[in-house]
């Protein structure tokens, strides 16, 4: 976290930093497992991020172990979340 207030320090910016750890259970669908290993326009999948340093037989070998150890159980889903509240540095020059 004292990278990223470094990084704005840089750019002479203040920054406070608020990180959030979030737990949820989730059930792992047919269509969420899709989801992931479908190509989207919008953004990167979760398999052509994968696939940047995979093969597309390696990319298959994942899909085929998610389904098999992961649909239609509940996991418990956990992610961070970072807030940053930046403003203009009063020592900057």
């Amino acid at each position: 976290m004292d990278d990223l207030r470094d990084a704005f320090k840089l750019a002479g910016l203040q920054a406070d930093v608020i990180v959030e750890q979030n737990s949820t259970e989730m059930h792992i669908s047919k269509h969420f497992l899709e989801r992931l290993f479908i190509a989207s326009n919008n953004r990167p999948s979760y398999a052509q991020r994968l696939g940047q340093n995979l093969t597309l037989e390696e990319l298959a070998k994942v899909k085929a172990i998610f389904a098999q150890y992961l649909l239609n159980q509940t996991i418990l889903w956990e992610n961070t979340v970072t807030f940053i509240k930046a403003k203009k540095s009063e020592h900057y020059y």
